[in-house]
């Protein structure tokens, strides 16, 4: 167990189309709401939270990329200790989109990272294109865990995270025992970080 004046260190990178709604589930998660009226992300964001699990003071650090996978986003990629693919259960360009991301996170080394499949937008079931039986399939393929979530209603957003943070303390796939001194240039708000 973490120390009262520090605490293990989580990375999870997200990943996926434009307009699946990644901004919108991890804010929901962080600030516990929904702001349906995110703008487009064009460069890599990060966002932390500090969260108690399984006895356990975890800071939970997330990257999310923009669509295009820049150096940036392919060298953050690299570092983290768990991956989230999202892709929106009402179109099917983003599902179809999976195995590129797959290909992706394996391109930067990260084979072993736990990977979560995420369909989200599953709070209007007569708006779907994707069923679950499609969804399933593709996660056998890969071998990942799946979850559907929706940012409007809240369904699994905690869960999405808090699943890959049991299974990265579980497996070892974290930064132990942090400092706050050694992390005090992590803010708990929102910074960009511009590509080159």
């Amino acid at each position: 167990m973490a120390s009262v004046d520090s605490f293990d260190v989580v990375k999870i990178m997200v990943l996926g189309d434009a307009a699946v709604g990644k901004t919108s589930l991890i804010r929901r998660f962080k600030e516990e709401k929904f702001d349906g009226h995110s703008v487009p992300t064009v460069t890599p964001v990060f966002y932390s939270k500090r969260i108690q699990i399984q006895d356990q003071d975890v800071q939970i650090q997330i990257w999310e990329s923009p669509r295009a996978l820049g150096e940036l986003s392919a060298a953050f990629l690299g570092k983290v200790h768990a991956v989230v693919v999202m892709f929106n259960v009402m179109e099917s360009e983003s599902y179809e989109s999976i195995d590129k991301w797959i290909k992706a996170i394996k391109d930067c080394g990260q084979d072993r990272a736990p990977v979560m499949l995420v369909g989200h937008k599953v709070d209007f079931p007569s708006q779907r294109v994707v069923s679950e039986e499609m969804i399933i399939k593709k996660a056998k393929e890969h071998g990942l865990r799946y979850l559907e979530a929706s940012a409007r209603d809240g369904t699994n957003a905690d869960k999405v995270f808090h699943t890959l943070v049991e299974e990265c303390l579980a497996t070892g796939r974290f930064e132990a025992s942090v400092s706050n001194s050694k992390a005090s240039s992590s803010s708990s708000s929102t910074t960009r970080c511009i590509v080159q």
